[in-house]
């Protein structure tokens, strides 16, 4: 695509050279093939140019005394860096995480105007592990994000929040605004100062949550807390198996990426229906992991029809990261009849013979919330505090 428009010219030159010199010589209606191929191509380049409507849209801060730096309540050389939400990140080849809106360009604009650069990626080939610590930063609070060990000084970050289309991501960014204040508002464009240490706070606040609905819970299982007595699901630790990459315990599941590797294949025992969480650990860190292929078949039980097939890749659905490497995958599905067959496969053929990593696999009913007390920390819907972090 990137040549295209080299092709196109150079064959165009080259055809009608030839043409004009064919035409010079031999008979009249020669030069009338010439002269019709001319208003074919004239024909054709006159209505591309007017079938889209190709100019530029206005926009508003390039226009005099409305430019991010002509608004006086903001000293924009107090922050470092801009924090576009809702987010996006175009250019590592494992990750696209595609602008909404504005977005894109209210968050460039700010950037070119006041010299702040961005947390975001649009076409920037970054690498793959800078790409997993953008993510983290704007995701779920779970681990200190490590791109904060990259900034250059304590200074605070500005939030660019556009609150209309966020709403499109229910409560994933909601978090951020929990320890940030709102520095400038022009609906939809809010501007929220976020201080690198609310990362530590809200971190704080969300494991005291966990730990909070531990201690008033009550167990429905040995282990196992949750609000719903009767509520059943599915887990696997892979604790047993063979493979030393493991992202919690002793062990994890190993599988060949080009394979149809089965996190999940059984009959559930459960009468529930309705919609039902899938998620797992997977290994992103190497190119293309986060492209794997996340396939869900839903079958009855008794007679192998199948009721139900949806897809989509890991990086969609890629909900929070650790700085190791692995992230939880999450997935809504739904459910349709009791006592049915379920499947989870992973499969990647584009990787060939490497080695798939994944671990702890949970498949949950959607409003249900699952908490354990475990030796070295706590754990909630596959999320796991060390104690370290918690005390």
């Amino acid at each position: 695509g990137r040549f295209a428009w080299v092709f196109f010219y150079a064959i165009n030159i080259l055809a009608f050279y030839h043409l004009f010199q064919w035409s010079r010589v031999g008979e009249r209606w020669k030069k009338g093939v010439l002269a019709a191929a001319l208003l074919v191509l004239g024909y054709e380049a006159f209505f591309y140019q007017r079938y889209f409507d190709l100019r530029l849209d206005p926009i508003e801060e390039f226009a005099p005394g409305q430019a991010f730096t002509d608004i006086d309540s903001l000293d924009f050389s107090r922050y470092q860096a801009v924090v576009p939400i809702p987010y996006y990140n175009i250019g590592s080849g494992s990750f696209w995480w595609e602008l909404k809106g504005y977005t894109g360009q209210k968050s460039q604009t700010l950037s070119i105007q006041t010299g702040l650069p961005m947390t975001a990626a649009m076409l920037t080939r970054s690498s793959l592990s800078q790409t997993l610590h953008q993510l983290q930063l704007v995701t779920e609070p779970y681990r200190p994000p490590a791109l904060l060990d990259d900034l250059p000084t304590d200074q605070p970050l500005l939030m660019l929040w556009d609150a209309e289309r966020v709403t499109e991501f229910g409560d994933r960014y909601s978090h951020l605004t929990e320890a940030a204040e709102l520095v400038y508002q022009k609906d939809p464009l809010r501007l929220y100062e976020l201080p690198l240490a609310s990362f530590a706070e809200r971190l704080d606040s969300q494991r005291a949550r966990v730990q909070t609905a531990l201690n008033t819970l009550p167990e429905i299982q040995p282990g196992w807390y949750a609000a719903d007595s009767t509520a059943s699901w599915f887990y696997n630790n892979y604790d047993s198996g063979a493979s030393e990459a493991a992202y919690l315990g002793k062990a994890g599941f190993s599988g060949v990426m080009t394979y149809w590797n089965r996190l999940v294949d059984t009959v559930w025992t459960s009468d529930y229906t309705g919609d039902i969480v899938l998620s797992c650990w997977l290994y992103l860190n190497r190119d293309r992991n986060a492209r794997t292929e996340l396939k869900y078949r839903e079958l009855d039980g008794a007679t192998g029809e199948v009721l139900s097939e949806f897809g989509l890749q890991a990086r969609q659905a890629a909900t929070v990261f650790d700085a190791n490497g692995w992230a939880l995958i999450e997935w809504t599905v739904p459910r349709q009849r009791t006592y049915s067959r379920l499947e989870w496969i992973l499969t990647n053929t584009e990787l060939g013979e490497r080695e798939l990593w994944a671990d702890e696999v949970l498949v949950r009913p959607a409003g249900l919330d699952l908490y354990r007390r475990l030796q070295d920390g706590i754990w909630w819907n596959n999320r796991f505090y060390p104690k370290t972090q918690v005390e």
